[in-house]
């Protein structure tokens, strides 16, 4: 099944959810290089989980176009299985989540934006139930009735209208996905014939769960619960149909909103589907006409200064003025300081991002408030970081004062954005105030800063952050090795060389064991034109007695172990074990032809440097007085392009090191297969075994 994505030129990236025969993915539409979503329904979920029950041709998805439904982009039919896959865009999250975040903070949702979310449904169902308002674009779906009639679908009902199949796009608007598309009075779903998730089962009208009867009005009673759910905050799981009804006025629950809004949802709420209004009913009530914006955010729960809460808001004209530079405006508006927009930014930030220095004193009062709003881009950002961010040094130096070491969620401060952009003017303000803090997983402004190759920035942050190391005890070298970074030797070997982690590993022998190739070779280049540095790596041991040679034999990483292995391959373990050992001790534990034809080219260097010698001993190991004596006499078979050779090549290995070493061949990068079987302990060095 998941051939055919990539057949439709798309990418799967992860699975976002799995359940009852369905699926759902992130993917990457390579045509367009977007990141989109893939639903999967196998026929076991079509049947049984209200999905597609009454369309013959799948493509409807693909006809119906508004903001206020998700956008689906292609929709394809396997007409062998009869798995229905569709591709639709990728939103930030459902209403369920956005949701749980509210109960989370133990904090209720404001009306305002239950009727901005609500306002969004409505238009989408509008747009669903009465064929006026839907775009002219493409001809109208048909859809065939059980008597096989056509029948034009001037009234559409969504049908699964719960907490899941609404969607929060990236900015803040409410699309509408995963419809049904039923039709006026069918009966694809009853009680008796079909079972519904319990969290789903409150969202569907009584007459359709009782009866299997579906209208219009079926889809508000599911805009009730939703609604209901909202000012609540309960799970549909706590929700108990059969007092709900009679309780809606008495409600503890609803005594902080309006008594309009209360009286809106006793009506969407009733059992009798005549009493509920329409969605046109409903937009044009003064409830919903006073509605403007459509960006849905967490409420002031989740903006704070040090101990006060703010609210969110559209961008207001203080911030319109601060994003230009204009004061005269910005004088005129001052009663708008202290509210943020969507991303969390205020007044403040935006005159800190414009680079706008002469707003800064007049906005300072709005210093230090950040969005603790853990699903936002801009969670925990300060005006500070967005100054530092773009070198407006004036404006840095302006709020150093009052925001300096505040950091982002994720322990970002204002000291590494700087680094990441390698702005060295807005560094040496702050490195004063925030060097040496580091984030969640214990990077510092000079570690980001190598990662990003920023090496004016590193200059500059060397004497203030060496030898600080991550959570993981890593230095700034041992993570420029991990990340295969070999101009880090000239700004840290002379202060991070020879470091360890707790258990003796360097930075060397990290690059050796995860492939990090030009890292290493620049060290073993150092060493041939500075043998008498005191700060190189080569020749250093793990508490294990393992080099980097070593390392790098157990991990496969074969380039490494060429450029290693004339400086370390006399040195043995602490269990006086050989890199020979370690390279078996790699193939031993191959999982896969990759890993196997790995260690197949980490023992052809071997073969090729006589540690593993033909007919006769390796020069090495007969000059090593620590070199084991014992050898055994192991085959291996020659291949080019899948042909046997007719010559074979005795192979000298020490008894110790092939005890337990089953049977393995693979095929390497070099055209040859070789194989490894244990040996006969009572042959003869001068024994062949055919």
């Amino acid at each position: 099944m998941m051939d055919l994505p990539r057949s439709l030129g798309l990418e799967i990236c992860t699975t976002l959810q799995e359940s009852h025969g369905s699926a759902t993915y992130q993917v990457t539409d390579i045509s367009v290089g977007e990141h989109r979503v893939l639903r999967v329904l196998t026929p076991r979920c079509i049947s049984s989980r209200m999905i597609f029950p009454c369309i013959t041709d799948a493509h409807v998805y693909t006809l119906f176009q508004s903001h206020a439904l998700a956008c689906y982009y292609r929709v394809f039919q396997c007409p062998g299985s009869g798995t229905i896959y569709l591709t639709r865009e990728l939103c930030k999250e459902p209403l369920g989540c956005f949701i749980q975040s509210y109960r989370e903070s133990c904090l209720a949702m404001s009306e305002y934006t239950v009727l901005k979310i609500a306002k969004q449904i409505l238009e989408g169902l509008r747009y669903l139930h009465e064929p006026k308002y839907r775009s002219a674009v493409g001809a109208l779906p048909r859809i065939a009735k059980q008597t096989g009639a056509p029948l034009h679908m001037d009234e559409v009902i969504h049908g699964r209208l719960h907490l899941n199949n609404v969607m929060l796009r990236w900015d803040g608007s409410v699309a509408l996905c995963d419809m049904a598309y039923l039709f006026p009075n069918s009966t694809p779903y009853s009680s008796s014939k079909y079972s519904f998730a319990s969290n789903m089962a409150v969202f569907i009208a009584p007459e359709a769960l009782e009866k299997g009867m579906w209208g219009t009005k079926s889809d508000l009673w599911s805009l009730g619960m939703l609604i209901y759910t909202m000012c609540t905050l309960q799970a549909p799981d706590d929700i108990v149909l059969g007092t709900l009804t009679t309780s809606l006025h008495d409600d503890p629950l609803l005594a902080r909103y309006s008594p309009q809004l209360r009286e809106i949802l006793v009506a969407l709420l009733s059992v009798t589907p005549g009493v509920r209004p329409t969605a046109s009913d409903l937009l044009r009530l003064p409830l919903f006409s006073k509605v403007k914006d459509t960006k849905i955010t967490l409420d002031g729960c989740n903006l704070l200064t040090t101990d006060a809460q703010i609210p969110f808001s559209d961008l207001t004209e203080l911030m319109s003025a601060a994003s230009s530079g204009d004061y005269e405006k910005a004088m005129a508006h001052l009663d708008q300081c202290g509210l943020a927009t969507l991303l969390g930014k205020t007044a403040l930030m935006y005159a800190a991002q414009h680079g706008h220095a002469t707003l800064v004193p007049l906005l300072i009062g709005e210093a230090r408030l950040h969005i603790l709003n853990r699903d936002s881009p801009a969670y925990g950002k300060t005006a500070l970081m967005y100054a530092a961010s773009k070198n407006y040094t004036s404006i840095v130096s302006q709020l150093i004062p009052t925001e300096a070491k505040m950091q982002t969620g994720r322990g970002k401060t204002a000291l590494m954005m700087a680094a990441e952009k390698g702005h060295v003017q807005a560094i040496e303000l702050l490195v004063p105030h925030e060097k040496g803090m580091r984030t969640n997983i214990g990077l510092t402004a000079l570690m980001l800063a190598v990662i990003r190759h920023k090496w004016a920035a590193v200059e500059v942050l060397v004497p203030f952050e060496k030898k600080i190391r991550t959570k993981s005890r890593n230095t700034t070298l041992m993570v420029a090795a991990r990340h295969n970074i070999p101009e880090s030797l000239k700004y840290l070997l002379a202060t991070e060389g020879r470091m360890t982690r707790r258990n003796g590993r360097t930075a060397l022998m990290i690059a050796a064991a995860t492939g990090s190739i030009e890292f290493v070779n620049a060290m073993v280049s150092l060493f041939a034109t500075e043998p008498s540095n005191p700060h190189l790596e080569l020749r250093m041991c793990d508490k294990q007695g393992f080099t980097a040679l070593i390392h790098a034999a157990r991990n496969g990483q074969a380039t490494c172990m060429r450029l290693l292995i004339d400086l370390e391959h006399d040195i043995l373990d602490n269990k006086k074990h050989s890199v020979v050992y370690h390279t078996k001790y790699w193939i031993r534990k191959a999982k896969d032809a990759k890993a196997a034809q790995a260690g197949t080219a980490c023992m052809a260097i071997l073969i090729e440097k006589g540690l593993v010698k033909s007919n006769q001993v390796s020069p090495y190991a007969s000059t090593n007085k620590n070199a084991e004596s014992d050898t055994s006499v192991v085959s291996a078979l020659g291949h080019t392009n899948g042909i046997e050779h007719s010559s074979r090549l005795s192979v000298v290995l020490p008894n110790d090191e092939l005890q337990d070493l089953a049977i393995f061949e693979a095929a390497s990068s070099l055209d040859a297969s070789v194989i490894f079987m244990q040996a006969d302990v009572s042959l003869s060095s001068s024994d062949k075994v055919d």
